[in-house]
């Protein structure tokens, strides 16, 4: 007689405690020790996952393979970190089909190519991390329909957590000038452009993230903001980059 172990017990998985089905797969890694993590790539098998929401491979430098096409199979997915691996190749340019995502990390792997403009119909995102990839061309403007964003990364050393990695440390090529978005962004708090090429004048509708006094003493508006390492043409800093706006 078959005996079989209930997947709910094992390390890693989260189950639905009604309907005992998997609704979170987390395996990660340690950065220092890429001779202990998993390799190969990610099985396919994991499409009949149905009610998964939740899924976190992170640190597992050893992990391979292009895109996991398998996500687009997954109606309940919410969250999706595939963090410091190697998946490469390019992001499909219907990755505006996972409507219900609330984050999205590709950060730290060799993702390759432009980013799909359908990514603007992910409006219920609230953090999108893209860097340390290979990613080129420009930020696509239907960027600003993603009201709920709080923080985005672009650039190529966000999380810092290949210290044995030096200069082999993957890097953004995003080009051209920063897209006027930042007026309807209002929710973020976090937005690094940083290590790529973009050029011209920074939008100086960035200066709505500002930190505003609102009721009760809450101040709301952006915490981090990094710039650095690109081309811009700044002949003074800009007022807003002083201007508070406190009311």
């Amino acid at each position: 007689m078959e005996t079989r172990t209930d997947c709910c017990k094992w390390f890693g998985i989260s189950c639905d405690a009604n309907n005992h089905r998997v609704t979170t797969l987390t395996l990660v890694g340690q950065p220092d020790q890429s001779n202990t993590s998993l390799s190969g790539t990610i099985s396919p098998s994991l499409f009949k996952l149905h009610y998964l929401g939740e899924i976190y491979l992170q640190n597992l430098q050893n992990l391979s393979g292009p895109f996991p096409n398998l996500l687009f199979s997954l109606p309940n997915i919410e969250y999706i970190y595939f963090e410091n691996s190697k998946l490469s190749g390019q992001i499909p340019v219907n990755i505006g089909d996972l409507t219900r995502l609330v984050a999205l990390s590709f950060a730290g792997n060799r993702f390759l190519g432009p980013i799909p403009s359908s990514i603007s119909k992910l409006t219920q995102l609230g953090q999108l991390k893209f860097g340390e990839n290979l990613l080129t061309g420009t930020i696509p403007a239907g960027i600003q329909q993603l009201k709920k964003l709080t923080l985005s990364s672009w650039h190529p050393n966000m999380l810092k957590l290949h210290p044995h990695m030096g200069d082999d440390i993957p890097q953004n090529q995003l080009t051209g000038t920063v897209p006027d978005i930042f007026s309807t962004l209002t929710e973020l708090r976090s937005l690094s452009l940083s290590h790529n090429k973009f050029f011209e004048k920074i939008p100086s509708t960035i200066s709505a993230l500002a930190p505003k006094l609102i009721m009760e003493m809450n101040v709301k508006g952006i915490e981090s903001l990094d710039l650095s390492y690109n081309g811009f043409h700044l002949s003074e800093i800009p007022k807003w980059v002083t201007s508070l706006h406190l009311l």
